[in-house]
């Protein structure tokens, strides 16, 4: 018979699934509600730092906590506060709250970080002065996983500065990882973009490329795109390799680095094999001139 499994666990949202109904899916439910039970009801023990010195200088700590949370209030040098915390309401799984972190308050100095949170996610930080004068602000955004709840994607600022990640998600495991990772500094600074290949099996996954793209301030048609790439294989040991490093300098140079290894290597140590297979024994390097025809080829 086939029913629909409903879960909402934490206060997540609800989500089913449809399943066969079987004397060993109940078995496995109820040992999931019973682990589940108990992973809440378990006392937890936090360990938080009151005093720390350094050189002779003390620093003390205080904290508050309340359902499991715990929160920064003060950071003292004996009688000086150099940091103080003041939060809005305490923290929710659902809608916004704040809190702001003063450093060198009740002084010329001092300047104030707030966090905005939404739904647990950092959304926000802003940095002001005294007089509530924004200096600065970061917006922070997520995306959604197959495992997880949520994670970091984009990072910008008001002055133009961005960086931003994809990721690549497989059934197999479920966990991101990192397709693209682009980071644009704005202020006339060359662009950087890194991405990453992955190869996924019914029964396993690996990276087999990577590359690092800089393109000038002027941006990818200018043509000045400075280019890296590193290609991996794995070896009979399934251990993952450096097997090509190329290096080229647009419209003067490209360099090619090709790794060889010990894979013939045997041992009556299993352990010791493995390692010698993954020994690397030469180098060979292919310089070419990317406006001349012919590369010329050394051997290291």
């Amino acid at each position: 018979m086939a029913v629909r499994k409903i879960t909402n666990i934490f206060g997540g949202d609800p989500w089913t699934q449809e399943v066969q109904l079987t004397e060993q899916n109940m078995r496995n439910y109820r040992h999931e509600l019973k682990f589940t039970i108990k992973e809440t009801e378990r006392e937890a023990l936090i360990l938080v730092p009151i005093k720390t010195s350094a050189q002779g200088n003390e620093l003390n700590l205080d904290w508050e906590g309340r359902n499991g949370h715990v929160r920064l209030k003060t950071v003292k040098d004996g009688g000086t506060t150099l940091l103080r915390a003041v939060h809005n309401t305490w923290p929710v799984l659902k809608g916004q709250y704040t809190s702001n972190f003063t450093f060198w308050p009740d002084t010329p100095e001092a300047y104030t970080i707030t966090l905005n949170i939404e739904n647990c996610l950092l959304r926000e930080m802003t940095r002001h002065d005294s007089g509530s004068r924004v200096d600065q602000r970061v917006q922070f955004g997520y995306a959604p996983t197959l495992l997880h709840d949520h994670v970091l994607c984009s990072v910008s600022e008001e002055n133009g500065s961005l960086e931003v990640v994809t990721y690549d998600q497989h059934e197999i495991d479920r966990y991101p990882r990192v397709k693209h990772h682009v980071v644009i500094p704005g202020s006339q600074q060359p662009t950087r973009q890194h991405t990453w290949g992955w190869s996924f099996t019914r029964k396993d996954y690996s990276l087999i490329s990577s590359s690092r793209v800089e393109y000038s301030a002027l941006g990818p048609a200018s043509g000045q795109a400075h280019f890296t790439q590193w290609k991996w294989f794995k070896n009979s040991d399934k251990a993952h390799l450096l097997e090509r490093l190329i290096e080229e300098v647009p419209g003067e140079q490209r360099r090619t680095t090709e790794f060889r290894y010990n894979s013939e290597a045997t041992s009556t140590d299993s352990v010791l094999a493995r390692q010698l297979r993954a020994q690397q024994i030469e180098q060979r390097v292919t310089v070419e001139a990317l406006n001349t025809p012919s590369p010329t080829e050394e051997l290291q």
